[in-house]
């Protein structure tokens, strides 16, 4: 189903004029160091849009590996379909486990090369990303498990288009989920 008007809600200039400011107002003044700035792209279909959902959720069920999570959302004025490769959070028998996904190695045309696949793993941009993600879920873990618990990682995360780096954090709780959430989610920020 080919698709129109398709694109960023921000164009790349815009998009890392913001970041610049992010960078020099919040960063810079410690309001913060890790900051992740929202982009969406859209795109437009001339089809059904039920049949256009049910299709792409077909393909990513059928040709997807890897994902926690594949999902199909049609309400009016708004579609989404997608497949997740990560379960924020995961509580069973007293193990909390999360399980922090970043970095984004796209399998370039004709496969990876050793090269692509090394430039990728010692990219700056892409390591500091996952650091940060990480952090924010030990922060998370640390409220939850009080005899800390173990880090494991990196692994990569193969889904049938892209690879992403990944950790995994466990540690045990005594808290149910209930109470778990409402005690962060209450915190003040």
């Amino acid at each position: 189903m080919p698709l129109s008007d398709a694109g960023f809600d921000l164009a790349d200039e815009e998009y890392a004029e913001i970041v610049e400011r992010v960078i020099a107002d919040e960063i810079g003044r410690g309001e913060g160091a890790n900051f992740v700035i929202r982009r969406d792209f859209t795109a437009r279909i001339d089809a059904d849009e039920r049949q256009a959902a049910l299709t792409w959720f077909r393909a990513l069920l059928a040709h997807e590996r890897g994902a926690y999570w594949t999902f199909a959302v049609v309400t009016p004025g708004v579609i989404a379909v997608g497949a997740s490769p990560e379960a924020h959070v995961v509580a069973r028998g007293g193990v909390v486990t999360m399980n922090p996904i970043s970095g984004t190695f796209r399998h370039p045309a004709g496969g990876a090369t050793k090269e692509s696949l090394i430039e990728f793993l010692t990219s700056t941009k892409e390591t500091e990303e996952l650091f940060m993600v990480v952090d924010e879920e030990l922060k998370m873990m640390s409220a939850v498990c009080s005899d800390g618990g173990r880090i494991t990682g990196p692994h990569l995360k193969q889904m049938s288009r892209l690879t992403h780096t990944e950790y995994m954090l466990r540690g045990r709780s005594t808290m149910d989920p209930a109470t778990s959430c409402a005690r962060r989610c209450s915190r003040p920020p």
